[in-house]
């Protein structure tokens, strides 16, 4: 059985989104089709389907994408305590990449991973896409040593933060939305709207959270890490996202609007353990501060 079929599934069913997830594998969309195609004959049945051009996992999919993320954790496990022996592994640090920024973030990010296993070839780094809820629940278990996620300033995150990029917070919305030919948004425009975060307001986004209630606005704050599940829904409803204004520029299609939302900034961060024995840590966020200045 290919691993790897089994993880472009399980992107894919994530995503719902051939062209997304193809990008966060770094294949092609076709190569992409034709692992999925693969098992669908290896396993005798249809674990995909499109359906008024949306896609959906059969419930052969979804049972299939349960444990295929089992398999991947256990031949990651396997793989670590391997290398362990041949690499004579001295320290294992766990990384943590939000899921909503993994596809911007990841292909700057590379090279500075690379760069510091070649230098520190004992220290065996395991890199993890996870929800902004689950990397903050494991740097408090210290199942996590470090992360990469996207805040507002304001939110109490355990650990220490390193501010590694700074934008402007902004509103995307479909061509249509009455918002769509202003400048910059105040914080009473966004009344009535159902707006869409990469992460739960009280985990990443307190302040504008906090703002929104001061303003007596009636806002919907709906959750959904999935990028391009939301862009197909607001093109049918009164709706937005919210997310850093380069995001929205340059991995969105022109289909969208971005308008900044004044007086709010999204922050790139970086959340890392206080555990003063993590040595190689320090040395790992070296490399990441220098290799990630243009993200």
């Amino acid at each position: 059985m290919n691993t790897d079929y089994l993880h472009y599934f399980c992107v894919l069913g994530k995503t719902l989104n051939y062209t997304a997830a193809a990008e966060q594998c770094f294949i092609t969309r076709q190569a992409l089709r034709q692992a999925v195609q693969t098992l669908e004959k290896q396993f005798q049945t249809q674990l995909i389907v499109n359906e008024h051009n949306r896609l959906n996992l059969t419930p052969a999919g979804k049972e299939l994408m349960e444990h295929s993320e089992t398999v991947l954790r256990d031949c990651q496990t396997l793989e670590t305590a391997m290398e362990r022996h041949y690499r004579k592994v001295q320290e294992t640090l766990h990384i943590g990449i939000c899921s909503s920024l993994y596809p911007y973030y990841w292909p700057q990010a590379t090279h500075a991973f690379e760069r510091f296993s070649e230098e520190a070839p004992n220290i065996y780094l395991v890199i993890e896409m996870k929800s902004a809820e689950e990397i903050i629940r494991d740097i408090q278990k210290n199942k996590t040593d470090a992360a990469v996620l996207m805040d507002d300033g304001k939110t109490n995150l355990p650990g220490k933060r390193h501010v590694m990029k700074t934008d402007s917070m902004a509103v995307s919305v479909a061509p249509s939305h009455f918002l769509a030919k202003r400048q910059r948004l105040q914080i009473r425009d966004l009344d009535g709207m159902n707006l869409y975060l990469m992460a739960s307001p009280e985990v990443c986004f307190s302040q504008l959270l906090e703002a929104a209630e001061k303003s007596g606005i009636r806002t919907a704050f709906s959750v959904d890490p999935n990028y391009f599940s939301v862009t197909q829904k607001i093109m049918r409803s009164n709706s937005g996202i919210i997310d850093r204004t380069e995001n929205i520029d340059d991995n969105i299609s022109s289909t969208f609007v971005s308008v900044p939302l004044e007086g709010f900034n999204i922050y790139t961060v970086l959340l890392y353990s206080a555990d003063p024995s993590k040595k190689p840590l320090i040395r790992l966020l070296r490399f990441l501060q220098t290799d990630t200045k243009k993200l």
